[in-house]
Order: structure tokens, then sequence, then C-alpha cells
């Protein structure tokens, strides 16, 4: 499987080169060890979302939050969303 992000020039100018990278990282990871990627659709929000686990230590937060935007073959298009502690 295989994903874009979109807006990458927005996420690196709001939150810097290095956290971009560890969000590249992260969802490289994910897309990598999972051969069925689960979104949920949250109340609320218009696309589902999905969680992908953080792979460093910094920043302190546990999981980046992505919407899934469509599904084209096995590439998903995604959007940053945030970041949780859950």
């Amino acid at each position: 499987m295989r994903y874009a992000l979109r807006n990458q020039d927005k996420i690196k100018e709001v939150f810097g080169q290095d956290f971009l990278n560890t969000l590249h990282a992260s969802l490289f990871l994910h897309f990598q060890s999972n051969t069925e990627i689960k979104a949920v659709q949250n109340i609320g929000d218009k696309f589902p979302s999905l969680k992908v686990k953080n792979i460093t230590k910094y920043p302190t937060f546990v999981y980046f939050e992505v919407y899934v935007i469509s599904i084209t073959y096995d590439v998903y298009l995604l959007a940053y969303k945030g970041a949780v502690n859950e």
C-alpha cells in the first residue's frame, strides 16, 4: 500500500521539517507493516480518519491522525488532522 500526503508545504511551514520527517517516517512504517488499513468514520467529520503511531519520542504525543480523502487502487490520499495522546 502507498500514500500521498496533501499540503506538505503548509505542514512544514507550521510545524517544521523535523515534524514532517517524523510524520513521513511514521506513515511509511504504518503502510509497510499493515496489510489492511482501517480508517474510522467519526461523527461530525467529513472524511474517515486513521491513527498512525508516532515512531519517535519527539514530539511527545503518541499518534498522528490523518484524514483519508480518497483511495485509488492501493494509494491513499491523506490530509493531516492532528496529534493525539490517546
